[in-house]
């Protein structure tokens, strides 16, 4: 499924939080960030797409380039997963959007089954933007020893059971006397 994300939609009390932990760890950017606060404002967008084009249109006017990892670190502070937000594009490619990590899930398909016809009758009508990566696909088989290989032992009478609990109480309590005296 699709990673969706709107740009800043946390409570105003958070922003001034989230806008210091950003500046504390690059506080290189800190005129970057009031570029981006004065130019996008406050209010809640529902597009990171577009949102992260203007920020980069700005970015570029000003003459400025950000590490990877500081467009990470902004997009974890200042963004936050929304339904009903655009889902995000995968940057620098067309053919599609981010996964959601969160929202990842496995099955195992029988191995007589075509695993696309079981994707679409068994994935598809409850979950309608599912996709396979299919560059991960595991070819295997699953032994279910207990069912093949098990063998049922009967547990021991009750009384045995209680006899060596009792045995095991007496030593304790032996020990214990030999440390106490």
């Amino acid at each position: 499924m699709a990673n969706q994300q709107s740009s800043n939609p946390r409570r105003q009390g958070r922003a001034g939080e989230d806008k210091a932990r950003f500046v504390d760890a690059c506080p290189r950017l800190l005129d970057d960030i009031q570029a981006i606060d004065r130019k996008l404002g406050r209010e809640p967008q529902r597009n990171w797409n577009d949102v992260w084009g203007r920020i980069q249109d700005l970015l570029q006017q000003r003459k400025v380039s950000w590490k990877k990892s500081e467009s990470a670190l902004f997009r974890s502070v200042f963004t936050q997963k929304d339904a009903e937000a655009e889902p995000v594009a995968k940057v620098g490619r067309n053919d599609g959007y981010e996964p959601d990590p969160d929202l990842r899930d496995f099955e195992s398909v029988p191995l007589k089954d075509d695993v696309d016809l079981y994707f679409e009758r068994e994935v598809h009508p409850h979950v309608a933007d599912a996709w396979m990566d299919r560059s991960k696909d595991k070819v295997g088989y699953e032994v279910n020893f207990n069912r093949h290989f098990y063998n049922y032992t009967s547990p021991r009478p009750v009384e045995e059971i209680d006899a060596e609990l009792k045995q095991a109480e007496e030593e304790i309590m032996r020990l214990l006397r030999k440390v106490t005296e």
